[in-house]
């Protein structure tokens, strides 16, 4: 909700109502999965973007961009300064404000191909070179059991990894639904965190 305007479509981004209310990320924030955003909503995707961009100079233009913000220090201060009331960021940052204010997080808007969750991985490396091999990998392991993981996300906001843990609170907003097929289970890496970035 921004204020007077109940968001449900990206289009709604242009409203005037929105005027200087928008925090924007930087290109080099969440991989920017927000031009992607754009470019489903406008009936691009990954490999064409091109109405992505359209839409960001259409947004640009209207005026409606309040803060390109560079970090999430940025967003938060703007968000929570109540400079601006809109935002595209990932979970955490959203997590620690939604601690002192109400928010509604858009991931499962129906009808809105650009209001969704998207995923992406923080990857875990063990150097060839180390001598720590056995306890590098023993350390992962550990860390993505099911009872570390679950409350390691839980305290971020952010989706598990391993699927016998439960999301949980704010996770709960991006927490995935369906059922994940025998094959690509298998396929499946032990050793790697997801993680997923949203619209909000």
């Amino acid at each position: 909700m921004a204020r007077t305007l109940k968001i449900e479509r990206i289009e709604q981004l242009f409203d005037s109502k929105l005027k200087g209310q928008i925090c924007w990320p930087g290109p080099s924030i969440n991989s920017n999965l927000q031009l992607l955003s754009l470019a489903l909503s406008a009936g691009g995707n990954e490999q064409n973007m091109e109405p992505g961009w359209d839409l960001l100079k259409k947004l640009a233009k209207s005026g409606n961009i309040g803060r390109v913000a560079a970090t999430e220090t940025d967003f938060i201060n703007s968000i929570s300064t109540g400079e601006t009331t809109v935002a595209f960021w990932n979970m955490s940052p959203w997590k620690k404000v939604s601690t002192n204010f109400p928010i509604k997080v858009l991931t499962r808007v129906p009808d809105e191909k650009g209001m969704k969750a998207f995923m992406y991985q923080d990857g875990w490396v063990v150097l060839k070179t180390s001598k720590q091999k056995k306890a590098a990998k023993d350390y992962l392991n550990f860390f993505i059991s099911p009872e570390n993981n679950e409350a390691f996300n839980q305290m971020l906001g952010q989706g598990t990894t391993n699927r016998k843990s439960k999301p949980s609170g704010f996770a709960e907003n991006i927490a995935f639904k369906g059922t994940i097929p025998s094959s690509a289970s298998k396929r499946r890496s032990s050793r790697c965190c997801k993680r997923i970035l949203s619209p909000a």
